[in-house]
């Protein structure tokens, strides 16, 4: 719900009559541009691609636990956006499903760092390991499962109905739009690799299949391959199965050869899709996992005096993340404008 001017103290009422820029259209700019309405704040979101043709819309989309730096930060802005989906499922938002979701390593002593972060976790059984992994290890955990389509446009008609501005203009250079705004959010993507020139940021590529559910379809991975990684992810309406982790790969090409790979993979991790056909499939999509050793969440100042958010970096946990991040930039903005 937008908080109205009224409700605010002349503080934050200074903070709401600011217009503020999001670059970017995937799960990260989305959700920073609706928590920045939350807080009363006019938005613009300028991106080259509409939300459903971002790398966001390709994703598996399942709450996972990242150990990625600043790991402290992370985890808490991890947590953060956990929560925050829980409440939407409460309050009745479409996309968001429970599953009982299992991951498997080759290695019979491989112990997962996340046990003491994921809700009611269990070591499988060996009798429930999966062949490719049988003798190996395995643990079971309750997470939450987004359908990336279902959300991105409830996300849009939310960000919409709050009055927020969307322009579908690409951006080679940040300083383009420096005079027009006090504040930039960059939640680009890899596309900041050229909009701001960071040369540590790179695309790792997926490649991931939408099939028709069915009831014998279980959350079940194994990511310990890569560049092959596999994963059976079932949603409220389908199944989303892949993948492939193709570092400094910036190809968005539907390759062949990978989805006849994902489809045996996921054959072999889960017997069941055995019966899976040409008909089952319904998509096939291709992103760019916006790939760097540090997410990158902090303000830079432009020498036009515009203050830039960097909100990019997230690798293949955007959606793990979103929320968290987006109060964080929430709380940056607050802090710019107070000084």
């Amino acid at each position: 719900m937008l908080i109205n001017s009224l409700d605010l103290d002349s503080g934050d009422r200074q903070m709401a009559d600011q217009q503020f820029v999001v670059i970017g259209a995937g799960i990260i700019g989305l959700t920073t541009a609706r928590v920045l309405q939350q807080a009363g704040h006019r938005v613009q979101i300028i991106s080259a691609e509409l939300p459903l043709d971002t790398t966001s819309v390709a994703a598996a989309a399942f709450w996972y636990p990242s150990d990625s730096e600043p790991k402290d930060d992370v985890l808490r802005w991890g947590l953060s956006t956990l929560k925050t989906f829980k409440e939407l499922k409460e309050e009745g938002v479409a996309g968001i499903t429970y599953e009982r979701a299992l991951e498997v390593h080759p290695d019979p002593t491989w112990h997962p760092w996340w046990l003491n972060v994921v809700a009611n976790p269990r070591k499988a059984d060996l009798a429930e390991l999966p062949p490719p992994v049988a003798g190996g290890s395995g643990y079971w955990f309750d997470t939450l499962v987004i359908d990336t389509t279902v959300m991105l446009k409830w996300l849009m008609e939310q960000f919409s109905a709050a009055g927020g501005a969307f322009v579908q203009q690409k951006m080679n250079n940040i300083t383009e739009i420096a005079s027009q705004t006090e504040i930039i959010v960059n939640c680009s993507g890899v596309g900041a690799r050229d909009l701001v020139g960071d040369s540590e940021l790179y695309a790792t590529r997926g490649q991931t299949l939408k099939i028709r559910r069915k009831p014998e379809h279980r959350a079940v991975w194994e990511m310990s391959t890569k560049p092959l990684v596999t994963h059976i992810i079932p949603r409220e309406s389908d199944t989303v199965i892949g993948g492939v982790f193709q570092e400094h790969h910036y190809s968005r090409f539907v390759d062949p050869l990978d989805t006849e790979g994902i489809l045996q993979r996921c054959r072999n991790l889960q017997p069941t899709l055995g019966t899976l056909n040409e008909s089952d499939i319904l998509s096939v999509s291709v992103g760019l996992r916006p790939t760097r050793a540090r997410l990158r969440l902090e303000s830079e100042k432009l020498l036009s005096g515009s203050t830039v958010i960097h909100n990019y970096g997230h690798g293949s946990c955007g959606w793990s993340l979103s929320w968290g991040c987006a109060e964080a930039v929430r709380d940056q903005v607050k802090s710019v404008l107070s000084l």
